[in-house]
């Protein structure tokens, strides 16, 4: 039987695994270069070219026993050599081999400290949102995990005062899992010069997590164990899975004082015995001579970070539509704010006082329109905080300029911090003042908490307060409906048999119309698996006239660039 201490990590712990099983069954179905897998941390670049010469000249011409056999317990001497010469250089050190041991991946070296540190019952500080792995890894040390929740106001990064709270007498270890995965959140050298002094001054060891410093886009990483009085507290863990693209080498390394390094390469030995062989030829050659392929990776990943922003304002420039709805549209909490009068073309929502951030998608694709000379006027409204991060909300572009704004809440839930609550967000424009256009997001049709028939009563009741249905007026709804045009008796229907007209019905010319091309969560009980399904849509209050409805953002007209794939019509 499964021990007590272990039972919840282990019934918890193939969630990530089965998303990578899941991202190899779509790459078989739709090929793997249309396939983007997030799941693991594993990089999508080869190793550097050096790294696979270097193995296929061992291969052939060293002894077999010393290619094929064991390695020194703490690992290659020339390897422990150019990791300590490596950070040595980076972060002005001044490490040794005896400082160096060689681990199986950095959370090989993460267990190994936690079972030569900690004694039973010693408190560990874990940050989180962070690494899977930690919080296991100290319960198998018979350590005690106390978990230091982040702050989206903070940037999730690790204040001074939140450390300060979180120890007690039974502090030994502080996990800095920094850069952080998953947030993507970075400790500056201010930052972490208040942390150190903390540390300092209640004797308490740290666990720096830096497998990431090398994918950071914003200055040159710091390392903790680099500033006054804490390289004699700090044990390092890092490895070649990132950077150099070596994630199946399984080839990490510990960097800390020489005594802590000293016992924990007799745990290592005793459990793992020693790193392995062929993975620590190839690192040497990798570190020598591997830092322009390193380079080029983080170019490569910082590329693909403004890719389909860019990519999807290229869509706009060819297609120019007169008004454009985006739904999801988010901005950092966190980020300082951006003035309105810095926004190209933007106005503010009537009785919204959010403001909009730097970063904000919307502002940034305004200003990549506005670069290619093209003007839009726009507004956008948040509705509620996402991943406790981000700011969630929708956004209305449109060529003529905005003569008004409206919004107003659907959901039963005002709390921003809910997942579910949902605003509507609306515009008229000078050039058809009859007209609104409102972009929605509506809940699921069967959902128990707040239900699609409830939340569709309360946008009807909103416009007619408004007198947006008067006679002489006309109404669009866009958006995402989570609806499936297929499943009958339920919000789709709902939408019709009120008398709204769907635009791709209406359309003399049109494709199959799916804004999803694969099962998602939500409708797997509903949808054949693999089927294609219709639930993003463009409703009219009164009749109009559709030449055509076309897919968009889909791959086969232009990169895609969301889950869903966008419509666009032509009146």
């Amino acid at each position: 039987m499964i021990s007590e201490k272990m039972r919840g990590y282990v019934e918890n712990s193939s969630a990530i695994r089965a998303m990578f099983e899941e991202g190899k069954k779509m790459a078989d179905q739709f090929g793997a270069e249309n396939v983007y897998d997030f799941s693991l941390g594993n990089p999508n670049v080869p190793a550097p070219a050096e790294v696979k010469n270097a193995i296929e000249e061992i291969l052939k011409n060293e002894d077999a026993r010393m290619v094929h056999g064991y390695m020194n317990n703490a690992g290659y001497e020339d390897v422990r050599e150019a990791v300590a010469a490596s950070l040595n250089q980076r972060f002005g050190t001044a490490f040794h081999k005896e400082n160096i041991l060689m681990t199986v991946g950095a959370a090989g070296g993460m267990n190994v400290l936690m079972k030569t540190l900690l004694n039973p019952g010693d408190e560990v500080l874990i940050p989180q949102p962070s690494f899977v792995s930690y919080l296991p890894c100290a319960v198998l040390a018979d350590g005690v995990p106390v978990v230091i929740n982040l702050k989206a106001e903070n940037e999730f990064r690790l204040t001074a005062q939140e450390l300060e709270d979180a120890i007690t007498d039974k502090t030994k270890l502080l996990v800095l899992p920094f850069p952080n995965n998953p947030t993507g959140a970075v400790m500056t050298r201010e930052d972490l010069e208040a942390i150190a002094e903390v540390i300092i001054r209640h004797d308490i060891y740290v666990l720096s997590d830096e497998i990431y410093s090398e994918l950071t886009y914003a200055g040159d990483h710091v390392s903790i164990a680099s500033l006054p009085g804490m390289k004699e507290r700090t044990i390092t863990m890092n490895g070649f899975s990132k950077a150099y693209a070596m994630t199946g080498w399984r080839l990490g390394y510990a960097c800390g004082p020489r005594e802590i390094i000293k016992q924990m390469t007799k745990v290592h030995q005793f459990a793992i015995m020693c790193a392995p062989t062929n993975s620590q030829y190839a690192a040497v050659e990798a570190l020598r001579n591997g830092d322009d392929d390193v380079i080029k990776m983080r170019e490569s990943y910082n590329g693909r970070r403004r890719y389909l922003l860019h990519a999807f304002a290229e869509m706009v420039r060819k297609e120019k539509p007169d008004i454009l709805a985006l739904q999801e549209v988010n901005q950092l909490a966190c980020e300082e704010i951006w003035p309105d009068e810095e926004l190209p073309g933007f106005v503010r929502c009537r009785g919204f006082l959010l403001p909009v951030r730097r970063g904000n998608h919307a502002g940034r694709l305004a200003e990549l329109l506005k670069d290619s000379g093209l003007s839009y006027s726009w507004t956008w409204i948040s509705a509620k905080m996402g991943y406790d991060r981000y700011d969630e909300g929708m956004a209305v572009f449109s060529l003529s300029p905005i003569a008004d704004t409206d919004q107003f809440q659907i959901s039963r839930s005002f709390d921003y911090h809910y997942w579910k609550t949902r605003r509507v967000l609306g515009i008229r424009t000078e050039a058809d003042p009859d007209t609104w256009f409102y972009i929605v997001h509506m809940g699921w049709w069967d959902d128990a908490e707040d239900p699609f028939a409830g939340q569709w009563e309360q946008l009807n009741q909103f416009l007619q307060e408004k007198g947006r249905l008067d006679s002489g007026k006309n109404v669009w709804l866009l958006g995402d409906f989570n609806s499936p045009s297929a499943v009958s008796g339920e919000g789709y229907d709902c939408i019709r048999k009120a008398g709204w007209l769907d635009s791709y019905v209406l359309a003399a010319q049109k494709d199959d119309g799916a804004t999803v091309d694969h099962v998602i969560d939500g409708w797997r009980d509903k949808m054949a698996e693999g089927e294609n399904c219709r639930l993003d849509y463009m409703f009219s209050r009164n009749p109009v006239r559709i030449r055509s409805s076309r897919v968009i953002c889909n791959g086969t007209l232009y990169p895609v660039v969301s889950d869903h794939f966008g419509v666009m019509i032509k009146q």
